[in-house]
């Protein structure tokens, strides 16, 4: 059969369905009735134990300009319901409840379908899943696939539960839909694959549940959110068109005062879509979380966003946290974050706005909030893909932890915890089992967590704080190679520089015009230079690369390796000088120099003065030192050297 046969086939069956589109009781909980147009359904139609109305259909489709209005009394907390004729429901209309407050359950295991009319005007929250069944406290049970085996109970939904069975999609499609609960409340979407195309589902300073379950038996408890980890998973696919005009919300979205968002899948894409838990609400002091678990493989793709900022106005707010656990993470500007698909920038790198990023920066004053990332295998940060935890005007910037196997950040590949303001830069921590490799940083630098001023200049502020300083980075990998161009900053335009830690076990290789830099360049005399420290590398290679350490008021700082095996070669530098106070320390612990240490041009380096004394000499003077320390290859006096020893103070 030919494609296009299938094309129209598919389309038929589609038109079949919608012109069939009705609503029909099955006479399980009550009467059989049909109802179409725009309809009513009412609690004598189901059946009511107490607080619980339950409903169940053989059929329930909601066709364009049509809709289901839930009606009864008061008393009703949550009004479940069911379809069991083995048909999806399409709803391409209004699913509305008069009741107030109370929560909706649509259950179908065959599929839901939300199509480019639809909207949902309840009180409560909303539930759409294709579980089995749902769980009623400890012994109750609501059966979709199995409707003679229900036991009904006055006690709530505890669960949804799958027989083990493939479970359906739920798709979300049409720029048109946004599947919105009211404020505080609940949208869960639970089925085997979800989908959703230039469509939005928002619980303003609420709770969104995505889970996608695959091949699953088991039950999902949506407040605890902790799934079973030794099944397959679905996937979960959020894509948004840029010819799209975006609405008000994220395409996932629970902004406000505080908000969660709770992912499960086997696989995650969002391509060109955005999840937001930003902190909205002028008088927020609660933080908000974005939590996602992921079984295989979380892509986000063409300016794809996953934030938890802080947009509000006061002070005391703070940016939510992000967790994020997956296989392997991938972050980049294209359709494909292939490593063989290098986008060429030239000189035109895109502002950050256009990067696909996670982010939990802050805006107006308030703290910036702290990401956490577990990556079983490769975290790729390619072709300008950024993790940032920053703070815009005066708060403090959140940390970012990363745990993974190997890290790659190329091509304008960016991790930052950036203080613009007065507030604190933050730390980054990573620990990477293999490697970490950093390459092209263009425009933003590989790592960095910096401290600057606001771009307007300004000289004061409330919040001004004499010990501000650029943040921290630990680094622990067997194998972190920096080229072309790649760098580790820590950066302090007013204030003191940032500690800069490598615990390398294996090689560490600095190649290609890279860099390491802990700089500090405040007007005060305790705005100190950052340390350096790199501890352990077997073979340590500085070739037409940096060291920094360097201050402008306060003490240089203090660069420390201890390696087996130590090169610098090519037109490299290391530098800790101050250019109004004291030099800092550049000190060297190495099992072995090789013959060819420090063969660099002398006219690129001031020459040294060293004691033709093997101790060092006495003075009450502080001044820039460079210590040699090796076992059994000092010579008696530097005279002895094989070649010229020079050191940029």
């Amino acid at each position: 059969m030919s494609k296009q046969s299938l094309i129209f086939i598919s389309a038929l069956l589609l038109f079949s369905v919608n012109l069939s589109a009705e609503v029909i009781t099955d006479g399980t909980l009550g009467r059989i009735e049909t109802l179409s147009g725009d309809f009513k359904i009412g609690d004598k139609l189901g059946q009511q134990i107490g607080s619980n109305l339950f409903h169940s259909f053989s059929i329930f489709n909601i066709n364009k300009e049509e809709s289901a209005t839930f009606t009864g009394p008061n008393s009703i907390s949550n009004i479940i319901t069911r379809v069991t004729g083995g048909s999806r429901s399409l709803i391409d209309g209004a699913l509305n409840s008069e009741i107030p407050d109370a929560n909706l359950y649509l259950l179908n295991p065959k599929g839901i379908l939300f199509g480019e009319n639809a909207s949902l005007n309840i009180n409560g929250s909303f539930h759409a899943s294709t579980a089995d069944y749902l769980r009623l406290g400890n012994n109750g049970r609501f059966s979709a696939r199995q409707p003679r085996n229900s036991i009904l109970t006055v006690a709530p939904v505890e669960a949804f539960g799958f027989l083990g069975n493939k479970p359906t999609e739920i798709t979300v499609m049409g720029e048109n839909v946004a599947l919105i609960v009211p404020e505080g409340e609940t949208l869960s979407v639970i089925a085997g694959n979800i989908e959703m195309e230039n469509s939005v589902l928002s619980a303003p300073s609420g709770r969104i549940n995505l889970a996608a379950m695959g091949s699953y038996e088991g039950e999902v408890v949506p407040t605890a959110f902790d799934l079973q980890t030794n099944v397959a998973k679905g996937e979960i696919k959020i894509t948004y068109d840029y010819l799209v005009e975006r609405q008000q919300y994220g395409n996932i979205d629970v902004s406000g005062a505080t908000g969660q968002v709770f992912i499960r899948a086997g696989q995650f894409i969002l391509d060109g879509a955005e999840v937001f838990a930003d902190t909205v609400d002028d008088n927020n002091e609660q933080k908000v979380s974005i939590d996602v678990a992921i079984d295989g493989d979380m892509e986000l793709l063409n300016g794809a966003r996953i934030t938890a900022d802080n947009n509000s106005l006061n002070k005391n707010s703070q940016a939510g946290d992000i967790f994020i656990r997956a296989e392997t993470l991938a972050l980049c500007i294209n359709d494909n974050c292939s490593l063989e698909e290098e986008i060429d920038f030239k000189n035109d790198v895109p502002p950050l706005e256009y990067f696909s990023m996670i982010a939990t920066d802050s805006f107006y004053g308030g703290d910036g909030g702290d990401i956490y990332l577990n990556i079983q295998k490769n975290l790729n940060l390619i072709n300008a893909g950024a993790i940032l935890a920053a703070t815009k005007s005066g708060g403090n910037a959140g940390d970012i932890y990363i745990d993974a196997g190997e890290v790659m950040l190329r091509n304008a590949g960016i991790i930052s915890a950036e203080a613009v303001g007065f507030g604190h830069a933050g730390d980054i921590t990573i620990n990477a089992q293999n490697k970490i490799t950093l390459s092209q940083g263009k425009d933003y630098g590989n790592l960095a967590s910096t401290a600057s001023l606001n771009p307007d200049g300004e000289e004061s502020n409330d919040n001004f704080d004499d010990s501000l300083t650029a943040g921290n980075i630990f680094l622990n990998t067997p194998i972190l190679i920096l080229k072309n161009n790649g760098y580790i900053t820590t950066y302090a335009e007013q204030g003191g520089g940032g500690n800069i830690s490598l615990n390398v076990s294996d090689r560490l290789h600095i190649t290609d015009d890279s860099r390491i830099t802990a700089e500090a360049f405040g007007e005060k005399s305790q705005d100190k230079g950052g340390n350096i420290t790199i501890e352990s590398p077997d073979i340590f290679e500085l070739n037409d690369s940096r060291l920094l350490a360097r201050a402008y008021a306060g003490n240089g700082g203090k660069i420390d390796i201890t390696t087996s095996d130590f090169k610098i070669s090519g037109n490299s530098q290391i530098d800790v000088s101050s250019a109004l106070g004291f030099n800092g320390e550049f000190i060297l612990n190495s099992v072995k120099l090789r013959d060819d240490f420090l063969t660099l041009p002398p006219q690129k380096f001031q020459h040294a003065d060293l004691s033709l004394n093997r101790c060092t000499l006495s003075t009450e003077d502080l001044v820039s030192s460079f210590y040699i320390i090796t076992r059994d290859t000092l010579p008696t006096s530097p005279t002895d050297l094989r070649t010229n020893l020079y050191f940029s103070p």
